[in-house]
């Protein structure tokens, strides 16, 4: 991998910053996708999901928004596992880059049908990927599309020292998503007083009836505070 200059650098830090700039899943579109807008220009940023045995599970987002129908999507997915670098991408056990040039020539993939049927109609030349495993069921790519240029090694690199950072960031997000599963059943599901503190004695959970208990016997209770006596 290329040694990056100082430009580059901070280009990059300035996209990791825009990625890890919020952590709600409300905004996780919008940060990957400017993360990569940002940094590589392109015609197209496209996020997908598969799963354990390579079948297309969705398309996650796309920039410009509204570029791809669901039509085109359903013809990606009957299509998808011709792409040169599908196989590899497929068996990705954490995270790895690709460029369509590093396989076949740009030539040859423009015979392809993955090319023909949707690529192609969406300024995909050229194209670079990522993929993430987020789960051992669940991989995520991040596609970037490019009409007649190719992408260099220099635009290779910036996206392979993005890649940890998409992927903790997905990740993230499953994990805060569980979490917050699992809040949701101990406030509702569970019929006795439950409160969790951390390593240093803080409070960072209590369902509706260890809330309404404590706040019967121990006056000097606030919200997100054990009681004193408590502590």
């Amino acid at each position: 991998m290329r040694t990056l200059s100082g430009a580059d650098t901070h280009a990059l830090l300035n996209s990791i910053s825009i990625l890890n700039s919020d952590i709600s899943a409300e905004s996780l579109r919008e940060r990957t996708l400017n993360s990569i807008l940002t940094l590589i220009p392109n015609e197209m940023t496209a996020f997908d999901r598969f799963n354990s045995d390579g079948d297309y599970n969705a398309s996650l987002w796309y920039s410009p928004p509204g570029t791809v129908s669901a039509e085109s999507v359903e013809v990606l997915g009957q299509v998808i596992h011709e792409h040169p670098y599908f196989s590899e991408a497929i068996r990705t056990p954490n995270e790895r880059t690709f460029r369509v040039s590093d396989f076949v020539s740009l030539n040859a993939f423009h015979k392809t049908s993955v090319y023909n049927e949707f690529y192609k109609h969406f300024g995909g030349d050229s194209q670079i990927t990522s993929a993430v495993r987020t789960a051992d069921t669940s991989l995520i790519t991040c596609s970037i599309l490019r009409l007649k240029r190719d992408f260099t090694d220099r635009e290779y690199s910036l996206l392979k020292f993005l890649t940890p950072h998409l992927a903790a960031a997905f990740r993230n997000d499953r994990a805060i998503k569980q979490l917050a599963n699992e809040r949701r059943y101990l406030a509702t599901a569970v019929n006795r007083g439950v409160l969790v503190i951390d390593a240093e004695g803080a409070l960072v959970f209590i369902n509706r009836i260890a809330e309404e208990l404590v706040e019967t016997y121990f006056h000097d209770f606030m919200p997100n505070h054990l009681p004193e006596l408590l502590q």
